[in-house]
């Protein structure tokens, strides 16, 4: 985590948010799926997701061998963003996160500042974001956090 810094558009989201709050709970708030339908029907209604079922979200979401953990965003009590963290020993993992999708921050993004800031303060060495695919828009966001590493050929460059 060390090695992370932020681009001058991250610090200035991070300020930006200053507002919101974020804590990590090993369940979900109970108007998570309200706003995980609001999600998928706000930005991925074409997709493999829409319409939005619970039964469908969990069988995606859980790992039966892995507790998930859930960072929360709230705008005072409004809850705006989840974003589903593995919690290891020595690192992080982003598996998954939704939105409000009409809010006024890129919470995506603010959502990865709170999960490497959760990693800072827990000593975790890592932050992993996922696979990273050129040819999805959808997943190029992670090129915009500094330092990263990628598994090319099986090595890690970077």
């Amino acid at each position: 985590m060390q090695d992370f810094s932020p681009s001058k558009s991250q610090k200035r989201l991070w300020s930006k948010g200053k507002h919101l709050r974020w804590e990590i709970r090993s369940q979900l708030d109970e108007k998570w799926f309200e706003l995980y339908a609001k999600y998928i029907e706000g930005r991925h209604a074409s997709g493999s997701m829409y319409p939005p079922r619970e039964k469908e979200f969990f069988e995606f979401a859980d790992c039966a061998w892995l507790t998930m953990h859930y960072l929360h965003i709230y705008d005072g009590d409004v809850l705006v963003a989840i974003a589903i963290t593995d919690i290891l020993e020595n690192s992080a993992s982003a598996f998954y996160t939704f939105f409000d999708p009409v809010y006024e921050l890129s919470l995506g993004t603010y959502a990865v500042l709170c999960q490497l800031e959760y990693c800072r303060q827990y000593n975790k060495q890592w932050l992993y974001l996922g696979y990273q695919i050129d040819d999805c828009p959808a997943m190029n966001y992670k090129t915009r956090f500094q330092r990263h590493q990628r598994l090319v050929n099986q090595r890690w460059q970077g």
